[in-house]
């Protein structure tokens, strides 16, 4: 069940093209993938859950122009592969996140935590009003 980076980010891509049929000039994608990690494994299905959650809860109920950005980044000092989600939707109250009853969000960190354990980073950061960005890291190999 793993993949390369760049079999899961092909995979967002097919993904974003669907949505952007759909939402038009409302979806701007902001890329910003480091070449030189493409070749790192990781679970299947990391990254698509995080781009489908701000789909729905940032562009779906709002008519306005918005910015998802796709973040990859290896850093060779702390051995890491680093991964950020973000966009600039109407993001949430931490306690309604910690409540919340979908399962993308949570079926992802718990993916990371079994395939890595304690090396695996997950951060929410979000507050009413500032947008929504998941930062996740796995150790390399």
């Amino acid at each position: 069940d793993r993949v390369t980076l760049d079999d899961e980010l092909q995979f967002v891509r097919d993904y974003l093209d669907l949505e952007s049929l759909r939402l038009g000039v409302r979806l701007q994608v902001i890329w910003d993938v480091d070449p030189r990690a493409m070749g790192i494994n990781l679970p299947a299905l990391s990254i698509q859950p995080l781009v489908e959650n701000s789909i729905k809860h940032a562009f779906n109920p709002r008519s306005q122009p918005g910015k998802l950005s796709i973040r990859s980044h290896l850093n060779e000092v702390e051995r890491k592969l680093e991964i950020v989600i973000s966009d600039d939707g109407p993001g949430a109250d931490n306690q309604l996140i910690e409540n919340a009853t979908g399962m993308g969000i949570k079926t992802v960190e718990r993916r990371l935590k079994l395939a890595y354990g304690d090396a695996a980073g997950f951060l929410i950061k979000t507050a009413p009003g500032q947008g929504f960005s998941i930062n996740f890291s796995i150790p390399l190999n």
